[in-house]
C-alpha cells in the first residue's frame, strides 16, 4: 500500500476525489455479491477510467488479474464504461486494456489525462479488417499482402509486427 499510494499520487491522482480506495462493488459472482476494489480511478465525468488490484509485495501480481477482471465487469455494468485494469504488488505493475490488448508491464500508473485518452480511443477505433490500400502508396501485390498481414496481426490485439522482405522490395 505504501508503494502504490506514492505511485498513484506521483501520477496526479487525488485520494478521496478521483482515486477511491476500497470501492464497494455490487454484483460479484460469489458470496454476498459484494466486493471491494483496492482502488478505482475516476475521470472528470464520474466514470471509472481504471481499476487497480493490489497484492502484497511478496506475492506475484498475476494473482490479482482475475479478481481485477471481475471488478472491471462490475464497474462496466454499473457505469457503462469498461475501465482499464492495473494489477500490481508495488514493485511490478501491469496494465491491461482487455477490450483490445494483452497485458504488459509498465513502470507506473498513468495520469487521468492519459487514461481518458486511452478510453476515448476505444470509441474512435477504425477496423483494420477491410482497409483500402491506395495504389498511390503501393501497387505491388506482395506489398499489399504484407500490409494486410500486419493489419490482421494488429486486429488480433498484438502490439508488434515484423516484416521480413528483401532489400529494395519496397517495405
Amino acid at each position: 500500500k505504501q508503494y502504490i499510494d506514492v505511485e498513484l499520487k506521483d501520477a496526479g491522482w487525488v485520494f478521496d476525489v478521483d482515486c477511491i480506495e476500497e470501492y464497494e462493488l455490487q454484483g460479484m459472482p460469489f458470496g454476498t455479491g459484494i466486493g471491494y476494489a483496492d482502488y478505482v480511478l475516476f475521470g472528470d465525468n464520474g466514470k471509472p477510467l481504471a481499476v487497480v488490484e493490489a497484492k502484497r509485495a511478496s506475492e506475484n501480481p498475476d494473482k490479482g488479474k482475475h479478481q481485477a477482471t471481475l471488478y472491471a465487469d462490475c464497474l462496466e455494468k454499473k457505469y457503462g464504461q469498461r475501465p482499464i485494469i492495473f494489477y500490481t504488488n508495488g514493485f511490478r505493475t501491469y496494465i491491461w486494456d482487455d477490450t483490445y490488448y494483452p497485458e504488459r508491464p509498465v513502470s507506473g500508473f498513468y495520469s487521468k489525462e492519459d487514461l481518458q485518452l486511452r478510453v476515448d480511443r476505444r470509441q474512435h477505433r477504425i477496423s483494420l479488417d477491410n482497409i483500402r490500400i491506395s495504389d498511390d502508396i503501393t501497387n505491388r501485390y506482395y506489398q499489399k499482402e504484407a500490409i494486410k498481414a500486419v493489419c490482421e496481426t494488429f486486429s488480433k490485439g498484438s502490439r508488434k509486427s515484423l516484416l521480413v522482405m528483401a532489400t529494395g522490395s519496397g517495405k
